[in-house]
């Protein structure tokens, strides 16, 4: 399957599932703290900059520190975003292609793809030139889990 159908199917699922998804995604991830750790490890910036693409629900922004981060989310399901809106007003959250993200090269010091990988990887293929063009938006050294 071509990462572009996959990425279509992953789009039609969670848009079909978005409500309940919302409902049981309300716990952080088992390694979210170790995560956290490196992110704050591997860059002297603050705030950090945070790009998570396949953002969901935004769950991720309940387990930031607010003032620590300017985070930005993204995700191919313009449901889970409608979410991800309702629980944080003020955050960014932008409807977007994780193969083709809108930002200009090294603008985001950290990245999360947590759920996206498990998507690409099911695909291996061309995993390699998927990651180099999402690997754009960050800077040198960033963090991915």
């Amino acid at each position: 399957m071509k990462a572009s159908s996959l990425l279509k199917k992953v789009k039609a699922d969670y848009s079909a599932i978005a409500e309940e998804f919302d409902e049981t995604r309300k716990a952080p991830w088992p390694e979210f703290e170790d995560l956290w750790n490196r992110a704050l490890r591997r860059t002297s910036e603050r705030p950090i900059s945070l790009l998570d693409v396949g953002c969901g629900n935004g769950r991720l922004l309940n387990f930031l520190p607010k003032d620590a981060v300017e985070y930005h989310g993204v995700d191919n399901s313009r449901a889970l975003l409608t979410f991800a809106k309702k629980h944080h007003p003020k955050a960014k959250f932008r409807y977007a292609d994780a193969l083709k993200l809108p930002f200009p090269p090294g603008i985001y010091s950290n990245r999360v793809i947590k759920n996206l990988l498990i998507a690409l990887l099911t695909n291996r293929s061309s995993l390699g030139e998927k990651i180099n063009r999402f690997s754009a938006t960050t800077t040198p050294s960033p963090i991915s889990s």
